[in-house]
């Protein structure tokens, strides 16, 4: 048997095994993007179980701290601004030398392409806050919007 019809059964033998063993993953899929309900605003926040960050938060569109750790408090003043105060116990002594990172959070927003952004000014929000803004694209330019995020301060 030459070796290319050797490498081509091979390469065969393989395919097979991966569809096989893909389709049973697939078929288990949900058929929605978001298939739990969404929480409600009684849920009493839970912390993030993580040692290296010195903040985590995730939150709502409405500005609702879903889970965190080491945040007092989150303040939604504006569509698409939210202020997060970090606690004492992030040892944070000048928000202005962060380097924090957002994502948006596809399943607690209400518009399904969303961004967020740091804004290290802070121009929206009060002084020992760290600032995001949520936008998302809306007939063709992105819009300040409420938006589902998760925090992270190294």
């Amino acid at each position: 048997m030459s070796r290319f019809l050797k490498a081509g059964l091979a390469s065969m033998v393989l395919l097979a095994t991966a569809i096989t063993s893909t389709a049973g993953w697939a078929a288990a899929a949900p058929k929605t993007n978001d298939p739990q309900p969404p929480r409600s605003a009684t849920t009493k926040p839970k912390p993030v179980a993580t040692n290296a960050a010195r903040l985590t938060a995730f939150i709502d569109a409405s500005g609702f701290v879903i889970r965190s750790k080491n945040v007092l408090s989150v303040q939604h003043p504006f569509d698409g601004v939210y202020c997060i105060q970090p606690s004492p116990a992030a040892n944070i002594k000048d928000v202005d030398k962060l380097t924090p990172v957002g994502v948006a959070d596809y399943s607690t927003s209400l518009n399904p392409f969303n961004i967020v952004q740091y804004r290290s000014s802070g121009f929206e929000c009060p002084p020992k806050t760290i600032e995001f803004l949520t936008a998302s694209e809306i007939s063709g330019s992105f819009q300040f919007v409420n938006a589902g995020f998760v925090v992270v301060v190294p």
